[in-house]
């Protein structure tokens, strides 16, 4: 995977949860070799599994998900791409 662009991304990387954070690590990884601007922000649990994965945690955002804060953000960071991973419950199914 390569942005197909020339100039430097600024990128606001968020995980809140161990499965999310271990789907988007390897892309941050990457995009961080490419010399992007990538800022990683989660809950504080996050951040031991940012550790795990040898990257540098930027952004704690408190303990559980709060939409005003999350926008404040985004509008802080001011981000041209948002990555984030995601999780669905066994009992959820996505229909065509």
């Amino acid at each position: 995977m390569t942005f197909r662009t020339k100039s430097k991304r600024r990128i606001l990387a968020a995980g809140w949860h161990p499965e999310a954070i271990n789907a988007i690590s390897p892309v941050i990884r990457k995009l961080k070799g490419e010399g992007h601007d990538v800022i990683l922000a989660s809950y504080e649990t996050g951040e031991k599994m940012f550790e795990r994965h040898n990257l540098k945690h930027d952004i704690i955002v408190g303990n559980e998900f709060n939409p005003v804060i999350a926008v404040e953000l985004i509008n802080s960071v001011d981000p041209n791409v948002l990555l984030t991973g995601l999780l669905t419950a066994d009992h959820l199914h996505f229909h065509k």
